[in-house]
């Protein structure tokens, strides 16, 4: 282990056989939920999740290479979360902050919290579904063989990764855009200004429109 602003930091290794250990104890369906909607925790430069999928495949011990440091300012601090990289509404100061349920950031500097404006979210949830498709194609072609037929279950591997990953995370996610919407409506204490409430009421009128159709489609 090193020290790292005052904190144990654990190496690579560490953190590749927690993962492996993980992948080990946990269920068929505990799998298919990390694979499909990012609920595997990661470490720096991925060494957990990388221990969690060779388990979960039933590879055997692969202790990963040592990997270059990123510069200071490129490192997320909060190594087993995700968090983005945004200026302060309050004190405008640009800083890493723990990305939390439905958006909501806060500053540690000031103490000011507030949830991101619907565009930050939809981009955030692009994201995470891109990488549930890809912890969903690694998990399908993890058993995959060269040999005849191959392709065709790397193929296959591919398309039910891409499926179960993308397409759920994301539709969950356009789900709770209407409620992120609210929250920040309903945040009294939020100024970033008159442009993120009109995100906001554009996303909920869109909603609307949607949930009407839907309902005026099913009485046909």
């Amino acid at each position: 282990m090193s020290v790292a602003g005052g904190e144990w930091m654990k190496s690579p290794e560490e953190y590749y056989m927690e993962g492996y250990s993980e992948g080990c104890r946990n269920t068929l369906g505990d799998q298919m939920a990390h694979a499909s909607f990012g609920y595997l925790r990661d470490a720096p430069h991925g060494h957990y999740a990388a221990g969690y999928r060779d388990a979960a495949a039933g590879h055997p011990i692969r202790i990963p290479a040592p990997t270059p440091t990123p510069k200071a300012e490129e490192l997320n601090p909060f190594d087993e979360a995700t968090a983005v990289r945004v200026a302060c509404p309050r004190c405008g100061l640009t800083e890493w902050i723990r990305w939390k349920f439905l958006g909501k950031l806060g500053h540690a500097g000031c103490g000011y919290t507030w949830y991101a404006r619907p565009s930050l979210y939809l981009r955030m949830q692009i994201r995470a579904s891109f990488s549930a498709a890809r912890k969903g194609i690694r998990y399908f072609n993890s058993g995959s063989t060269s040999g005849q037929g191959a392709w065709i279950a790397s193929a296959l591997g591919w398309f039910m990764g891409a499926t179960f990953g993308f397409g759920f995370r994301f539709t969950y996610g356009l789900a709770m855009m209407p409620f992120q919407a609210i929250a920040g409506l309903l945040d009294s204490s939020d100024s970033q200004g008159s442009n993120v409430r009109i995100e906001r009421f554009v996303i909920l009128g869109v909603f609307l429109v949607v949930v009407i159709g839907w309902i005026a489609a099913l009485n046909k």
